[in-house]
């Protein structure tokens, strides 16, 4: 533990470190929404019915999604997951103390449809649901689940490089 023997030897301690704080606070933030992105692909494949906060939990596939998915050559009960389009897709970016975990308007193509469609349409219509589709938040769930471990993840960071350390870059334990 450092030690200060004034007021204005602490002072002059901050201002020293203060290039390093605002350094470690943008790449805490990077770390906690890439974070938010790995946890958000894990979930797809996997039904999400607990921890789902305001988050309706995931429904069962109608049969007939997973009878055409068998015939696609699919899993037929594997939710979220066909390609890898939708997980390959999501993405993280950070900009100073901003941070963005989500899935961008993009055109792609499934080996399955013709032509091509909006991944950022698709995922929208999977996070609230459709008329005919019930939501299966996976974007809005992540960061539910994850906030405080980003958060914590920010700040150990931020304490790291005031008391002079390099901090760790992983998740905090929940």
């Amino acid at each position: 533990m450092m030690e200060f023997k004034s007021p204005g030897a602490f002072a002059a301690h901050l201002q020293r470190t203060l290039p390093r704080l605002t350094e470690a606070e943008f790449a805490g933030v990077r770390a906690g929404v890439e974070m938010w992105r790995d946890e958000a692909k894990a979930v797809l494949g996997d039904y999400q019915r607990e921890n789902t906060g305001p988050f309706e939990p995931w429904q069962e596939l109608a049969d007939a999604t997973q009878e055409e998915r068998g015939k696609q050559g699919y899993p037929e009960n594997d939710p979220l997951r066909r390609q890898g389009l939708l997980h390959d897709n999501i993405e993280a970016s950070a900009e100073g103390r901003e941070g963005a975990m989500g899935v961008p308007d993009r055109e792609v193509k499934h080996e399955y449809q013709e032509n091509p469609v909006n991944i950022g349409e698709v995922a929208e219509a999977l996070e609230f649901g459709t008329r005919s589709s019930p939501p299966r938040s996976f974007l809005g769930m992540t960061a539910f689940r994850y906030g405080a471990s980003a958060a914590a993840l920010i700040g150990s960071m931020v304490a790291a490089a005031l008391a002079g350390m390099t901090a760790a870059r992983r998740r905090p334990a929940e």
